[in-house]
């Protein structure tokens, strides 16, 4: 069964993720799919959280899954969060029970949530769709969800070099023209391995400029390691930013050791900007 044939001309297309926010790949593509039913003038509606922020991640979800589920009546469901009541899931997070065999073992809520709305999710969703055959075969493997239930649909970027000035990133933060930059982009640094990118920058002899462009509630940690490491001047965490096309322009090495990545945008972006 094809996607357009699930959908019926009665029906109020509802594009599905938790969190709003401008930073991150499903949040990209959620942005470029809206954009472009827009275009050919498909109706649709944006449904995000509007729970308040101070809730528990594990109770926000739950929530969240509680409350679309429960208004969804004759509306199409296409989700980028893991619910129990999607049309068409993509599963652009991967699998988080594999996730989890690379995770260090800690107490938290949100991984026995996720895990009881990612079952359902899978199985009760009328399609499937995933950015990487890796993703594929862990959902079949770790769920016996039935392989043509699945789609194989690989992630796909817009970039834009058009009104980037050479050298702002340098001039910005004042780095020598023949000083070489490593760049870092994402969110999560746990699964992402910022911990694992300092440990190896910190072997690195020849003279370097490191930048993490990204969000992590965590993020003080990380800077305390760069400093125990002794390369605390040779690395500038940024935050989230919304301009990061000047950082691929002008970076020479993209690096991003991920613990668990099932298809990253940002490698793409990297190398469509020649690093």
């Amino acid at each position: 069964m094809s996607p357009s044939s699930m959908i019926s001309d009665n029906l109020e297309i509802c594009l599905l993720r938790r969190n709003q926010t401008r930073f991150g790949g499903a949040e990209n593509y959620l942005a470029r799919l809206s954009n472009e039913l827009d275009r050919i003038e498909v109706e649709h509606a944006l449904i995000y959280s509007n729970l308040p922020k101070f809730l528990p991640s594990w109770l926000h979800a739950l929530l969240y899954n509680f409350r679309v589920c429960r208004t969804k009546g004759r509306r199409f469901y296409f989700s980028l969060e893991r619910i129990t009541c999607p049309d068409i899931y993509r599963a652009g997070d991967g699998v988080h029970r594999q996730f989890l065999k690379t995770k260090r073992k800690s107490i938290n809520l949100l991984n026995p949530v996720y895990l009881y709305l990612e079952k359902r999710c899978f199985n009760n969703a009328r399609r499937i769709i995933v950015n990487s055959d890796m993703v594929k075969q862990e959902i079949v493997q770790h769920y016996a969800v039935d392989p043509d239930k699945i789609s194989l649909v690989y992630s796909g970027i817009e970039f834009d070099t058009q009104g980037i000035k050479s050298g702002s990133i340098r001039n910005e933060f004042n780095i020598d023209s023949d000083r070489r930059i490593i760049l870092f982009v994402g969110s999560g640094f746990e699964r992402k391995g910022v911990w694992e990118m300092l440990l190896l920058l910190a072997e690195i002899a020849e003279d370097y400029f490191a930048i993490i462009v990204g969000k992590d509630k965590q993020l003080q940690k990380y800077k305390d390691l760069s400093t125990s490491l002794g390369i605390q001047n040779k690395v500038l965490f940024t935050g989230p930013r919304t301009d990061v096309n000047k950082f691929y322009q002008e970076s020479d090495i993209f690096l991003l050791p991920a613990r668990y990545e099932p298809f990253s945008n940002v490698v793409l972006e990297a190398m469509a900007f020649g690093n």
